[in-house]
């Protein structure tokens, strides 16, 4: 009998593969440790006053994309330990998550504050939906979610709830309107106090939850003093090379990088113009002889397959093995032509 399909699954079967493959390499550039840590320290507020390399030792274990499913209120439910999930409870759906990860933030104490936060990528910010809602929503799930890990609501629990970790949000919006390009929003709990002015109780615990919308302005017109903004904004710039993103990582944000961060940086920047050209070019066929129609379609199709055939050569010139190629949604006889089309060369 087949096996049925995780959520991640369905979604790379039905999507295109240059879609995934993008999608695949913002996740993974997102979730490298450094550019984790410029990121945490402008939205998340107990890491305001840190230092890169502080946030950095922070960071707790593995940071992970879209590989874990976790079920809330069961027996053998995983703790949240650094990593990507999916919160599923029984007739509501799946909730999948880009990047999870956790930080322990020091305070003196041997186990420190523990955080959990989510990181999402989201290329449009007008989905047909409000993003707020969806984010206060992720924020409730991983609050939810730590029913039988972090603390239990037993009656013979003295802390019960107090043990609950405060949750982070943090939307990364790639392609955001321009009234609200180059800013960074937050939304999170506050409390309200009436009649009157009463002090305010210290022992109260209450800012639990935080969702943050970073949204990135690619032309740089109002990123004024952010470092951050200014970061992704070079990052997702459609008119530079990878070869020149990778440099400015270097050079200008002091980025130390790797072979495989400098792969997903090109091979980023490569897929968007791909599908930038593509896109112009068959908006321009738009009109034409609907008598070739056909034609079109055809080439299209064949001109996608050799692009496939294409990246998946220059993924194994690189020294990507096998099965990290079929998951990013290429077949087995796809990689055999690639591979033989390389032999050819030599």
């Amino acid at each position: 009998m087949q096996e049925e399909r995780t959520a991640l699954g369905e979604e790379i079967v039905s999507m295109d593969s240059a879609e995934i493959r993008l999608d695949r390499n913002i996740k993974n550039i997102l979730a490298y440790k450094p550019i984790l840590a410029r990121i945490f320290r402008e939205t998340v507020i107990e890491c305001k006053e840190m230092t890169y390399d502080e946030i950095l030792q922070c960071i707790e274990g593995e940071v992970q994309i879209d590989t874990i499913g976790l079920h809330p209120g069961t027996s053998n439910v995983q703790k949240i330990e650094g990593r990507t999930q999916e919160d599923a409870v029984y007739r509501e759906g799946k909730v999948t998550y880009d990047i999870r990860t956790v930080l322990r933030i020091p305070n003196g104490e041997e186990m420190g504050i523990k955080l959990l936060v989510d990181v999402e990528a989201q290329n449009d910010d007008t989905p047909g939906y409000d993003l707020t809602e969806r984010a206060i929503f992720y924020c409730g799930r991983m609050l939810s979610a730590q029913l039988s890990t972090e603390f239990t609501n037993s009656t013979a629990d003295k802390v019960k709830y107090g043990n609950l970790k405060k949750v982070y949000s943090i939307w990364i919006c790639t392609d955001t309107a321009q009234e609200r390009a180059g800013t960074i929003e937050r939304y999170h709990l506050r409390r309200t106090v009436y009649p009157g002015n009463r002090a305010e109780d210290i022992n109260s615990r209450f800012d639990l939850l935080e969702a943050v919308f970073v949204n990135v302005d690619r032309n740089k017109k109002k990123n004024g003093q952010s470092e951050l903004l200014n970061l992704l904004a070079d990052l997702f710039d459609e008119t530079r090379s990878g070869e020149e993103k990778v440099g400015l990582l270097k050079q200008q944000y002091d980025i130390p990088t790797t072979t495989t961060l400098e792969e997903e940086v090109t091979t980023m920047t490569a897929y968007a113009a791909r599908l930038i050209a593509n896109g112009r070019a068959e908006g321009r066929n738009e009109g034409r002889n609907e008598g070739r129609a056909e034609g079109r379609a055809e080439g299209r199709a064949e001109g996608r397959a050799q692009e496939r055939i294409a990246v998946i050569q220059k993924m194994i010139e690189i020294g990507q093995n096998k099965e990290f190629i079929i998951n990013l949604g290429f077949t087995e006889a796809e990689i055999e032509e690639a591979a033989k089309n390389l032999m050819s060369t030599i």
